[in-house]
């Protein structure tokens, strides 16, 4: 199921922010439901109507948010069952909400340092479908770019395949997020990368080292936020992985020690895991751990943005390089014809 199907983030942080903080500040939950349902988005409007209802006939939060079929994220719906649980739940949500609320700002530094790549990419694509256009303009008949297209109608055949190809693009990104089919090979291979793999894995961690340290705050056994912290990093690469930590842990290993089977994790983790286990301030320890990796994650973020441009570039690139080519041969044909004609 692609990531649409679920609450975004910039909604989810606001909703643990706000509900936090109403709650601390001793309003009634349903109150503050039925208002949540009037705001937003329809999906989230009627999320928000229906989780009202479940409370209105004795379910508790984490129920209602559980009956929503998936629509809110796995990792938050333990996190307020543990939050109701303990009577911790306001201080948790606001947690939470900064917990979303780094991870919307990576994602919008990552999009911020590809945007100007993609507009030249968009750029180009419309300058090739001008050239086509302007193509069945002068000669019908002439080819002036290779591509079997010419002409008005051609130039958005050739739009709509590029369309087409963005899309697929698009398609791959969400299923990669999503743990759809394309994700586990694309993960690999894109974690072998020199400089892509280790950026991947810097912003993956982070996202690990902050949910563990939450949901271990929170008071969740280990087994089980191990499993949520790994499933929050929304990478197949250390999903993958889950089985095989739970079953360690199941066999009385520590978590460090679980860690370590897999070959997934930095000495650097696997250290301020042990670190946490033996001083008894394992949510501390990551935490901590946390906070360094967020400042090595804005240079992860560069990097990505970096490798990611580059690839448009060389598209865009290409795409001059090879009307370039094209242009020369018309034009050096045209010469020879007329070389040819005079003797």
């Amino acid at each position: 199921m692609f990531a649409s199907s679920r609450i975004k983030l910039r909604p989810l942080s606001q909703f643990c922010d706000r509900i936090g903080t109403a709650l601390e500040a001793g309003l009634d939950l349903r109150k503050i439901l039925d208002r949540e349902a009037t705001r937003g988005a329809a999906k989230y409007r009627q999320s928000m109507a229906n989780v009202s209802r479940a409370i209105d006939k004795g379910a508790t939060l984490t129920e209602a948010l559980e009956a929503e079929g998936g629509y809110f994220p796995e990792e938050f719906t333990s996190m307020v069952d543990v939050g109701e649980k303990t009577g911790r739940l306001e201080q948790i949500l606001k947690k939470m909400g900064q917990h979303y609320e780094y991870l919307l700002q990576t994602r919008w530094l990552f999009l911020l340092g590809i945007a100007w790549p993609v507009i030249q990419g968009i750029v180009a694509t419309l300058v090739i479908a001008l050239l086509i256009t302007i193509n069945g303009w002068v000669d019908e008949s002439f080819d002036m770019l290779g591509f079997g297209l010419v002409g008005g109608r051609d130039a958005l055949i050739f739009l709509a395949g590029m369309a087409g190809v963005a899309m697929a693009l698009v398609f791959v990104a969400k299923s990669c997020m999503s743990g759809g089919i394309f994700a586990k090979p694309i993960m690999n291979s894109l974690m072998r990368l020199p400089k892509v793999g280790g950026s991947i894995r810097t912003l993956n961690l982070t996202r690990f080292a902050s949910s563990l340290s939450l949901a271990v705050e929170a008071g969740l056994d280990m087994k089980t936020a191990a499993r949520l912290s790994i499933r929050s990093t929304d990478n197949e690469f250390f999903k993958q992985h889950i089985p095989r930590i739970e079953l360690a842990i199941d066999r009385g290993a520590e978590l460090h020690e679980a860690l370590a089977t897999t070959g997934a994790f930095p000495q650097s983790v696997l250290d301020a895991v042990e670190l946490g286990e033996q001083t008894g301030r394992f949510a501390e320890s990551m935490d901590q751990l946390s906070r360094q990796l967020q400042e090595s994650s804005k240079t992860a973020v560069r990097t990505l943005a970096i490798a990611a441009g580059l690839v448009v570039w060389a598209g865009v690139f290409g795409l001059i390089i090879f009307m370039i080519f094209r242009l020369a041969s018309i034009y050096l044909n045209s010469i020879y014809s007329a070389l040819e004609g005079i003797s």
